[in-house]
């Protein structure tokens, strides 16, 4: 998936992003793909989402997609 300055797969954020409990929100999602061993990348994407919740993974590839 591109967006302005990164490629950065929905696969790759899925991987980071596997066993969080929903629903989450952003700065828990961070921490949780920080914990996982996520790459900057992936971190600087998830960093763009909207301060929200968010309900499953579907939503936060979702919001992904819309930056």
């Amino acid at each position: 998936m591109q967006n302005g300055n990164q490629d950065v797969g929905v696969a790759a954020i899925q991987q980071y992003l596997s066993g969080v409990d929903y629903p989450v929100n952003k700065p828990n999602l961070l921490q949780h793909a920080d914990d996982e061993g996520a790459p900057e990348e992936v971190l600087a994407l998830l960093r763009t989402l909207p301060d929200s919740d968010f309900s499953s993974l579907d939503e936060v590839t979702e919001a992904v997609g819309n930056h």
